[in-house]
Formats: structure tokens, sequence, C-alpha cells
């Protein structure tokens, strides 16, 4: 049960998260009503998880495929979704190769083609491997970043700072604030879920019915929380006289930095795992799902390595931004066929 929790948890949590750049683009800059935003996404997540999950367990589905074939039995939808998905699988490999050399530019100014490589080479080893190993990554280094960003927000947040810096008491009357950052939240969740439901798939050999319940529950909690937390901190930013965040690629660093370089590089540390967790999830998934046999698995790895070539020349935040929305809609689309669906 824990793996399959780590395991969601993990690749849900990318270098958009990790690095405060997707929670400041959905919640932060909405204020009060960004909290509202977390709150509803959190639960749409964890609604949709738990959905999935009895679907995969009653009906033994083995592969994202198969998940889709029985949720969706129009054709020409069922077909434009799939190959939307696919390639948003496809974009989110993309988007965290670029969000992990980005990083180290930007932290410690390592050259992008070294950390481009770097990042593959590890990528390459572990598709070689199965699901198996992607959850003992996940069991040990998502402990540690639960863990250590508790500490941290127990340990630093100026809680009656949070409370002014977000006006709580102004009253807000833009139709903007006051609609699109629901809209915000059902995008954000979807967008994830594309990457988090083929992954899901993987594990229908160790569902139990009765675990399901736990599962979708701590999922729920822990992306609740970790969200509220890096939105707390964000807060901090005009405190700490850090100006113009929104133009950080990795805003969380910043501010974590500004507590002392043990902080910087423990958190250095959670933001290259989080990249990876998700891009090697991103990436098996889509290996999975276009791959028919050992031979083309072999030769899709190396297709999938080669055509990530082009991120590197895209800013990660600039994807998160404009193209991830895109793929929330196809994702709703998704979430309104497994709400459906009463199996």
């Amino acid at each position: 049960m824990l793996g399959i929790i780590f395991t969601i948890i993990g690749t849900f949590i990318g270098a958009g998260f990790s690095s405060g750049k997707e929670v400041y683009l959905f919640f932060y800059k909405y204020g009060i009503y960004g909290l509202f935003g977390i709150i509803i996404s959190s639960f749409f997540i964890s609604l949709i998880v738990k959905k999935t999950l009895i679907i995969i367990a009653k009906n033994n589905i083995k592969n994202y495929n198969n998940f889709l074939d029985l949720i969706i039995k129009n054709y020409l939808i069922k077909n434009v979704i799939k190959k939307t998905i696919n390639f948003f699988l496809l974009i989110s490999f993309c988007v965290m190769i670029s969000g992990f050399c980005e990083f180290l530019y930007q932290e410690f100014q390592v050259n992008k083609a070294i950390t481009y490589i770097v990042i593959l080479f590890f990528c390459f080893y572990i598709f070689k491997k199965n699901i198996n190993v992607i959850e003992r990554i996940n069991k040990i280094f998502i402990p540690f970043f639960i863990i250590f960003v508790l500490i941290f927000f127990i340990k630093n947040i100026n809680y009656n700072y949070y409370f002014i810096e977000n006006n709580l008491l102004k009253k807000v009357n833009n139709f903007d604030l006051n609609f699109i950052f629901f809209i915000k939240a059902l995008l954000y969740s979807n967008y994830n879920l594309l990457v988090v439901i083929p992954i899901i798939s993987c594990f229908y050999k160790s569902l139990k019915n009765n675990n399901i319940k736990y599962i979708t529950l701590f999922v729920g909690i822990i992306i609740f929380v970790l969200s509220f937390i890096i939105f707390c901190m964000l807060s901090q930013s005009n405190f700490l006289n850090i100006e113009n965040i929104s133009n950080y690629e990795m805003p969380i660093m910043c501010i974590v930095g500004k507590y002392g370089k043990l902080y910087r590089y423990v958190y250095s540390f959670i933001i290259a795992g989080s990249i990876s967790t998700t891009a090697i999830s991103s990436g098996f998934s889509f290996l999975k799902e276009n791959t028919k046999n050992r031979v083309d698995y072999e030769k899709n790895i190396l297709y999938l390595i080669l055509g990530s070539i082009v991120s590197i020349r895209v800013g990660f935040s600039r994807a998160i931004e404009i193209a991830y929305p895109v793929f929330g809609i196809v994702g709703i689309i998704q979430s309104f066929y497994i709400l459906k669906l009463h199996k």
C-alpha cells in the first residue's frame, strides 16, 4: 500500500510543484482564493484516484489502454484522448528534463548540456528495469521530502505574516479572482491526473479493495498538506525581501536559501529527486503504452531520449503556464468518463 501511495505522490510532485512554480501559477497568485483552489484540487485528485483504483481492481485492468477501452466506448473520442495523453506523457517527460537542466543552471551554474546527458543516462537505466524499481525509489524519496518540508514549515514559517501577506480581510470583487481560481484548480488536478492514472494502471497486481480507501485518503491529505506548505513558503517572499518572485523558475529555492546553506542544499536534492520521479513515471507510462514487445521497447527508449532534446531549449515554466492547462481540458474529459462509469 505504501509503495502505491508514494509512487502516486512521486508522480504528482515534479519540477513545477517542488520548485513552487505550479503552486504560484495555479493558486498563490489568487491569494485566499488559491487556498480554496488547493482544497478543491486535492479533493478532486483523491476522488478520481479512488474511482480509478476501484475500476482497475473490479475489472482486472492490466494497462492504461485497457482502462480507456473500458471507460470510453466511443471510438473517435477514445482514440483522440489516447493519442493526446500519449503526447502529454512525452511532453511531461521533456518538461521534467528541461526543469532539471534549468534547476542546476540557476542554482549551481552547471552547463545544461552536461545535466541533460546525466539525467538521460539515469532515466535510461531505470527504463530498463520495471515498476518495482520506481516503487522502491519513491518509498525512499517521498517520505524524506514530506519530513523535510514539515520540519522547515514548523521551524521557519512566520504564520502571522502569511495572513497579512494574503490580505484575508481585504474585499476582493474581481470576477477573475472569484471564479477563475476554481477553473485553475480543475485544470491543475486534471493535467496531473493525465500522468498519475497511467502509472496507477501498472499496480493491478498489488491492489486490494480494502486498501483503496486508505490509499486515496492518504494521497489526498498528503497532496493538500504539501501544497499548503508550498503556498505558505511563497508568502514569505516579500518578508524576505525577494522581489518579483513570479520571475523565478524555481521560486522556492530562493526562499529556502534565505534560511541557510544547509536548507538550500537539502532542498536542491529534493527538487532533483522530484524532477526525476515524475520524469521516470511519465517516460515509463509512455513506453509501456506504446510498446508491444521487448525489441520495440528498447527502440522506444532511445527514441524517447533522443526526442527529448528539444526540451533543453524551452523553459519549463512556459510549458506549465501555456501547454499544461490545455492538457488539463483533456484530463477533465477523461475524469468525466471515469466518474460516469458505474462498474
